[in-house]
């Protein structure tokens, strides 16, 4: 703790405007208006910064720094380390003021194909340009911590030609294929693949700086850390990403001319392959999307995902990001919100090649859980967890939909029922609310038990024997199960008698649509207030059962803005 208060001392000396724009912003975002400039000392602005650092970027960074948060061990590839490893994605020679514009722009959009999640549209100018200062000093002290220890590290590369606004050229076949030739020549490929998914033999045993496992680049995504537009590619295949396995190819692909100019020729052709290489994508809002429900055109919408009322309704199209990152497309999510008298529903869609529902030995359903901030500030990403320096205000409360639950629901049958399981043949399928009227099939009341399984010594299964909220009969109608967190690993479902959410789910031609309903008034203290006037946090994650994701082993959202009553 004393180290981070001695940076943040540090920064104190360092001027941070507050800018009308700030305060729009945070006006129109619900947040706390910054004082004017005049009225805010450098030290109250520093500390500021400090704190925003421990309670946002802290959990996986780590509270000095080191990359070594309570989350990291989550993340693959793992948080960067500020004090030991270089800034990747700008020039290591560059001023510092290039420098810290970088990373506000990480801060602002996050680090896409990593867990880096984008804070613009929750965070103010003013906080955002502390934030990054704060970075700036925590990698500024390693590296002289690393010079005083007579740590030599690598001479920055600056090209001119990357302090110049000259826009690219053409990019015509003939430069692709030129490109496509150097991809090959250049020994791209040994890393990237020929397919360039970042999937080349050995790959797997590539370390960054810190000798922690790192993967190459998919560049058939066309989604990549160092930003996608044309100068940010340019950018890394010149120098590098620092402190990676991707080294600088200035001096493969900068030519001098005897004019004293340079022919960068080459680089523009790989810079138009790479281009041509990358699917269409939907671009989605990484953070600070205000999501806000429209009247129910026909109430029997909120448990009908397939009402055609639902296309009309305005789409608000986010993107997740993987905590353990693969070659895959970037996923992005789909919300459209109702509201009919005193209930709410939320829709949400994704692409899923295939409808996983089941839940057993080495198989794992899919799922999707809304993330809501019970207390007034924007908690922690990862669950809302406290680091030291920072306690959260409140817990989250999460709603959590598994296609396992919606298809026992849907069938009337118990989640953890031997009974083979067999869809529907068909790219079509629905899968509907509990029916009340229906027996749990193979329940212990269709085999004549006693309800109280706790007292029920003939019963020998063991999860209703203790109470578990998942195999609860009384919760056998809910899909959904609501829980609360403080942080990885304080996930606690409340009990099924306190369960009021309810979903219906549609599979079809490879994309989920989850429809997701709950009364506006909370039923337990420990649930959000939907019907509140204030802007209310709000996350998103998705899992893909038939790849394996289970627990943290998923994409997530960032923080965004939930307004039921404006």
């Amino acid at each position: 703790m004393t180290a981070c208060l001695t940076v943040g001392l540090a920064l104190a000396t360092v001027p941070m405007a507050c800018t009308r724009r700030d305060s729009q912003a945070a006006t129109e975002q619900g947040a706390p208006v910054p004082p004017p400039k005049a009225a805010r000392s450098a030290f109250g602005m520093a500390l500021e910064a400090q704190q925003l650092y421990i309670r946002h970027c802290a959990a996986c960074h780590g509270l000095k720094g080191h990359g070594d948060g309570p989350a990291a061990e989550q993340l693959y590839p793992k948080p960067r380390a500020f004090l030991d490893s270089p800034f990747r994605f700008v020039s290591a020679a560059g001023a510092e003021d290039v420098k810290i514009q970088a990373v506000e722009r990480t801060i602002l959009r996050g680090v896409p194909r990593s867990a880096m999640p984008g804070f613009g549209g929750m965070l103010t100018d003013a906080q955002v340009e502390g934030l990054a200062r704060y970075v700036w000093e925590l990698t500024r002290k390693g590296d002289e911590e690393r010079v005083a220890k007579g740590i030599a590290a690598p001479p920055p590369v600056e090209p001119p030609r990357l302090a110049e606004a000259i826009p690219a050229p053409l990019f015509d076949q003939r430069l692709v294929d030129h490109g496509a030739m150097l991809f090959t020549s250049l020994t791209c490929v040994t890393c990237h693949g020929t397919g360039a998914h970042g999937d080349a033999p050995g790959t797997g045993k590539l370390v960054d700086s810190m000798g922690r496992p790192v993967r190459p680049a998919d560049l058939a995504s066309g989604v990549f850390k160092s930003g996608s537009a044309n100068e940010d590619l340019y950018r890394t295949i010149v120098v590098g990403v620092p402190g990676t396995p991707m080294p600088p190819f200035h001096d493969k692909v900068l030519r001098p001319r005897a004019d004293g100019t340079i022919d960068d020729s080459d680089v523009w052709a790989l810079v138009a392959y790479i281009k041509s290489l990358a699917r269409p994508r939907l671009e989605g809002v990484s953070s600070g999307a205000v999501l806000r429900p429209v009247g129910a055109a026909d109430p029997a919408m909120l448990m009908d995902g397939a009402h055609t009322a639902w296309l009309k309704v305005p789409t608000t199209t986010i993107t997740l990001r993987p905590l353990w990152q693969r070659v895959e497309a970037p996923v992005t999510l789909d919300i459209r919100i109702v509201r009919s008298g005193d209930r709410l529903a939320i829709n949400v869609s994704w692409s899923d090649a295939t409808p996983d529902v089941e839940h057993d030995s080495g198989k794992f359903p899919d799922a999707v859980a809304i993330m809501f901030a019970l207390g007034d500030e924007i908690p922690a990403l990862p669950m809302g967890v406290s680091v030291e320096g920072h306690q959260a205000s409140a817990p989250v409360n999460l709603w959590q939909w598994k296609a396992s639950r919606q298809y026992a629901v849907s069938m009337g049958r118990e989640t953890d029922t031997q009974e083979p399981l067999v869809l529907p043949a068909g790219n079509f399928l629905a899968f509907g609310p509990a029916k009340p009227d229906t027996s749990v099939k193979g329940g212990a009341a269709e085999r004549g038990e006693e309800q109280d399984l706790r007292t029920n010594a003939q019963y020998n299964r063991s999860a209703e024997a203790v109470g578990n909220v998942h195999s609860d009969p009384k919760a056998f109608g809910h899909a959904v199960l609501e829980g609360n967190a403080e942080g990885f690993g304080t996930l606690t479902y409340q009990p099924a008698e306190q369960q009021d959410v309810n979903s219906t789910a549609i599979w079809a031609n490879g994309r989920w649509f989850v429809t997701i309903v709950r009364n506006l008034k909370p039923g337990e203290t420990a649930d959000i207030d939907l019907s509140t006037e204030r802007r209310i946090p709000v996350a998103f994650a998705v899992w893909d059962g038939s790849r394996g994701d289970r627990d943290g082993i998923k994409h997530v959202s960032g923080w965004h803005w939930l307004v039921v009553n404006p």
